[in-house]
Parts: C-alpha cells; structure tokens; sequence
C-alpha cells in the first residue's frame, strides 16, 4: 500500500535563527546559520511507500518528523544532513508537492545523507530521519545549515567480509 504524501503529520516548527529546546544555533556569519540536534532514527514506516511524483525515497522512517523549522525564504542555500555511526536517510518536507531525500551524501564514499535546497521557499520544513534496517535504531547528529559549504563527516561503507 502507498501513502500520500498529504498523510504525514505536521509537527510544531522551529525557527533556523533562533530555537528552543535541545537543539543549538551557531552563528557562522550574519547570514549562514547553523542548527543542529541529536535525532534517532527508529521509524518502521517504509518512505518508498510514501507516492511522490516519480521520486523513490529510501529508509524506515517515523510518521512524525524526527525536526521541524522554519526558513525565512533569504538563503542561496539550505543544506540538511545527518551524521551517525550507521547509515541513515533523509525525508525532508516542504508541503506535499516539495520533497527531498537522500540516502548517501557521495555514493560508494559518504554514507551519511545530504539534501541540498537551492534558493529555498520561506515556510516550515519538516525532516525525518530513516533507517535502512529495522534491526536497532541509529542515533546522530541532524545539521540544518544555510552554509554552502558545510558538510557531513564521512561515514564510509564497510566491505564486506570475504567468505570462503
């Protein structure tokens, strides 16, 4: 069974400059904010069950976003990504017609996911965080930035063992 998209539940926004709770604000610039809080990836909703155009999203995710917040609409840019010590996915949410997602930031290199916004719309933003095994949850660091060139660290993939 599929789910549209419109079935996903809001949540209560944060603002990127400024924000309450555990999640932080660094000032980079006057103009590049940076927010980042610690998220678990637990869900068992699979997002490739969630119809969205032509687009195939990756992971288990939750039905409530792992972070929510709002954009004021003045960035060139809106980079989002997870860091964790397993391989996670990203669901980010503008309305129904705007999604993004991302399973690995540099294919075969950087397992840790990036979604990148160019010129992003003023409004709430809702992320959620995937799994792509629903054996234990994975727990890391969600960055939402408007710095270009801020990145997740690499989260390399394992070879696998050689048998025999």
């Amino acid at each position: 069974d599929h789910v549209e998209a419109e079935e996903l539940r809001p949540h209560r926004a944060e603002t990127l400059a400024e924000t309450q709770g555990d999640a932080e604000v660094e000032a980079r610039t006057e103009e590049a904010h940076t927010l980042t809080a610690d998220v678990t990836a637990d869900g068992e909703f699979p997002a490739f069950d969630i119809q969205i155009d032509e687009r195939l999203c990756n992971g288990f995710i939750t039905e409530e976003p792992a972070f929510a917040f709002s954009e004021d609409g003045n960035a060139d840019v809106l980079r989002v990504f997870v860091e964790a010590d397993a391989d996670t996915t990203l669901f980010v949410a503008k309305s129904t017609e705007q999604v993004w997602c991302n399973d690995d930031a540099e294919a075969g290199a950087n397992l840790n996911p990036l979604v990148e916004i160019e010129n992003p719309e003023a409004g709430d933003y809702l992320v959620y965080v995937g799994r792509l095994t629903l054996d234990e949850p994975v727990s890391g660091t969600l960055t939402v930035t408007e710095d270009a060139e801020l990145a997740p660290a690499e989260l390399a993939p394992v070879a696998p063992e050689a048998t025999e």
